[in-house]
């Protein structure tokens, strides 16, 4: 609730018919960090009243957090393990290719938080190097996000 409390705060001026949209796909790494585990959904569709969590699985608690606490405890002595950067950009990639590239948007705006966007931008993103052996600007993309850093990225879809 974090990010969405910080984006609808500081967006609400610039609103102007901006669909806001969660997706389960869009969340801070999952385990040991029980902040990162969301909010009863009636709890949280309530306090964000423009949001649409209709993505979201229709039931109060976190499924997606719980299943990985049960997949991933025993091993970690009771404990969740942190998630890996590969489920992450798993997450991110599902995420790009599943939602983001059946958008009609032109624009669209991803707000996360900083585990997740970089698994998605080192992991999951590639980059063309241009052939004048010049940065291309890949080395500031793939680095840490900083608290409330905004980047635009211009993300083009190919078949490979």
């Amino acid at each position: 609730n974090t990010t969405t409390t910080t984006t609808t705060t500081t967006t609400e001026q610039r609103r102007n018919n901006v669909k806001w949209i969660a997706h389960e796909g869009i969340r801070e790494e999952l385990g040991t960090l029980k902040c990162n585990k969301r909010r009863p959904l009636s709890e949280t569709a309530s306090q964000f009243p423009t949001v649409d969590y209709a993505r979201l699985p229709q039931v109060e608690e976190d499924v997606l957090w719980n299943a990985h606490a049960i997949r991933t405890s025993d091993e970690n002595g009771g404990v969740p393990a942190r998630e890996s950067t590969e489920d992450m950009s798993r997450r991110a990639y599902d995420f790009l290719t599943e939602f983001v590239y059946r958008r009609s948007e032109r624009e669209i705006a991803v707000v996360g938080h900083s585990a997740w966007l970089l698994a998605m931008t080192g992991a999951v993103l590639d980059w063309e190097d241009d052939d004048d052996g010049e940065d291309d600007g890949s080395l500031m993309v793939k680095s840490m996000f900083g608290q409330a850093e905004l980047r635009s990225l211009e993300l083009v879809f190919s078949e490979r």
